[in-house]
């Protein structure tokens, strides 16, 4: 049954048994993800070493750290483990957090196990940005956490425009250290997965990963604090920012899948 209303999937203070738990889910997961997207298909990934360096320092505990992702697979959370070394994907003090839709994700108790070991946060579309999951997410970034984003607030199914929820404008504004954010743009993952029956995983395709230049929002942030704007404001000025950055980010991903594709 899916996720009641009020209902949770995170105990207050895990204990050992759940950190080994998420742990092997997470460690387990990555190994699978980057089997199947390093070794049986093609991808080039461009300037990966960005978020490497922002990852790796997460345990200094000086900034947050947010990624944007563009969303056109089930699958698309596996980039990030193509992205990163697996010491540092898969040490808890590191690995990222991610909103989930609860009425595709936490839909049967081991699912709900399965993705909450994972890290994945649910959280119910149309609920606004002010759900208990988004709280959970902005909670982890006070603790200078890393949260990761589809800010299109769900599968692209066609890869036309779609505006940027604002959920990511909220969780940059009300963070009490502004985090640095490190936008992410792909193509091809849908080959890998498909979003139509049967849902099967693909061999020898071909995907572009490319990182862009990490943007740091914390004197736009000031600033808007300091014109007295309202929070609502805030979150539409700061997602515009972002999918803007995201726009530019996507053209160069498509120039270079063009080329990649190309290659034999």
């Amino acid at each position: 049954m899916p996720l009641e209303k009020g209902q949770w999937v995170f105990p207050c203070k895990p204990g050992v048994i759940w950190k080994i738990a998420s742990q092997a889910t997470i460690c387990t997961t990555y190994l699978l993800s980057k089997f199947w997207l390093c070794w049986v298909n093609q991808v080039q990934l461009h300037h990966k070493e960005i978020l490497q360096e922002q990852v790796e320092q997460l345990h200094l505990k000086k900034r947050p750290l947010i990624t944007v992702s563009n969303h056109t697979s089930s699958a698309d959370d596996g980039v990030l483990c193509g992205l990163l070394k697996f010491k540092t994907f898969c040490s808890l003090k590191r690995t990222r957090w991610t909103p989930g839709a609860s009425e595709v994700a936490f839909v049967a108790k081991r699912y709900n196990y399965y993705f909450s070991l994972g890290r994945v946060v649910p959280v119910l579309r149309g609920d606004g940005v002010y759900q208990r999951g988004m709280d959970f997410c902005l909670d982890k970034l006070n603790h200078c956490g890393w949260t990761n984003i589809y800010p299109e607030g769900g599968v692209n199914m066609n890869g036309e425009f779609i505006r940027f929820k604002w959920g990511v404008g909220r969780l940059i504004s009300e963070c009490t250290m502004v985090p640095l954010v490190v936008p992410v743009w792909h193509i091809g993952m849908d080959d890998i997965l498909p979003n139509y029956p049967p849902y099967i995983p693909r061999t020898n395709k071909k995907v572009t990963v490319i990182v862009g230049q990490p943007m740091d929002l914390k004197e736009s942030v000031e600033k808007m604090k300091a014109e007295l704007l309202s929070p609502l404001e805030m979150r539409k000025k700061i997602t515009d920012a972002i999918q803007e950055e995201m726009i530019l980010l996507k053209a160069k991903a498509e120039a270079l899948h063009a080329l990649h594709v190309q290659q034999r």
